[in-house]
């Protein structure tokens, strides 16, 4: 099997601050830092599992949670930003059933348990600056079918020995019970995003 580790981590930045334009209202635009190739590889694969409840670690200006909202419209969304980012646009082309949460969740918040503990199927999405701490202080509390997804991954991000039983995420989250999900496809067309899904 291929090494993708250096080519993640020595291949060419993405391109920031892409327009996401709503599907439901071309006239809206939101700027996200992310491709769209993988933005609609990721909400495909998420779509097809069906969450009932989305835990968005990170939003930003907030064009890829209005991109899982238009995607997943019966979903609830339950986005956390340490940051006070002006989000009008987002809030005007998005449902009562997306809220926007100003939360330190790298203090351990306790919002982003309360929410993991739901029993309903969920996906929790890491994307607000330290994933390797945000994976180990909330995969934990997913539940069998639900799924983790990290964004701007490195298969080089290290774990702590004190807190795991191997120096990767990826070791550490089959330790806990979690499974690769379309690694192989986010991999070969050099993608930022993974997705895990718990099976134990």
């Amino acid at each position: 099997m291929l090494d993708h580790s250096k080519k993640i981590n020595n291949m060419e930045q993405p391109k920031i601050n892409i327009p996401y334009v709503s599907k439901k209202n071309p006239a809206v635009e939101v700027i996200m830092q992310r491709s769209i190739e993988d933005t609609e590889l990721l909400l495909k694969l998420v779509a097809e599992r069906k969450p009932s409840l989305i835990v968005e670690l990170g939003h930003g200006n907030g064009g890829f949670t209005m991109a899982m909202h238009e995607a997943l419209p019966m979903a609830y969304i339950k986005s956390f930003d340490i940051r006070k980012i002006p989000l009008d646009v987002v809030m005007d082309n998005v449902s009562g059933r997306v809220s926007f949460i100003n939360d330190d969740v790298l203090d351990g918040s306790s919002a982003v348990r309360t929410y993991l503990a739901w029993s309903n199927r969920k996906l929790l999405y890491c994307d607000n600056g330290n994933k390797t701490q945000e994976v180990l202080m909330y995969a934990k509390y997913l539940n069998k079918g639900d799924m983790l997804g990290v964004h701007d991954y490195s298969v080089q991000q290290s774990v702590s020995d004190a807190l795991a039983t191997s120096s990767s995420i990826e070791s550490y989250l089959e330790y806990i019970g979690f499974k690769k999900h379309h690694h192989e496809d986010f991999e070969e067309k050099l993608m930022r995003s993974r997705l895990w899904i718990k099976t134990g």
